[in-house]
């Protein structure tokens, strides 16, 4: 049971700073993967508008279905949970591991966010 709880918080704690931090930006520089992820793209467009956000301009300028998966919860949680399921226990607990972090994460962004 504590496994399974950890899994839904190591969900909900992955979509949080996916979501809500410039973590994905930093370890991005930190990992000299700038050029790949456009970051100095968006950093130039950031300087001009300072209300840009990495993952909303990334799904705007490069239109296409992986920049709208990591740009949706439901579907990045989708496939961060699925994997967590299939390494720690087997495909039956997935949705429970699913709708758990897609609820406690909704009630976070609900309360601290909005």
């Amino acid at each position: 049971m504590i496994d399974l709880l950890n899994s839904i918080f190591i969900g909900v704690a992955f979509l949080i700073v996916w979501f809500h931090t410039e973590a994905f930006i930093e370890y991005g520089k930190l990992f000299k993967l700038s050029k790949i992820l456009k970051i100095n793209e968006f950093e130039t467009a950031y300087n001009k508008d300072f209300t840009l956000e990495y993952l909303p301009w990334l799904k705007s300028s490069y239109p296409n279905f992986f920049t709208k998966l990591i740009n949706c919860p439901w579907c990045i949680g989708f496939w961060f949970t699925l994997t967590i399921s299939l390494f720690l226990y087997t495909i039956y607990i997935f949705p429970v591991i699913y709708v758990a972090t897609l609820i406690i994460y909704l009630q976070i962004i609900k309360q601290f966010y909005r």
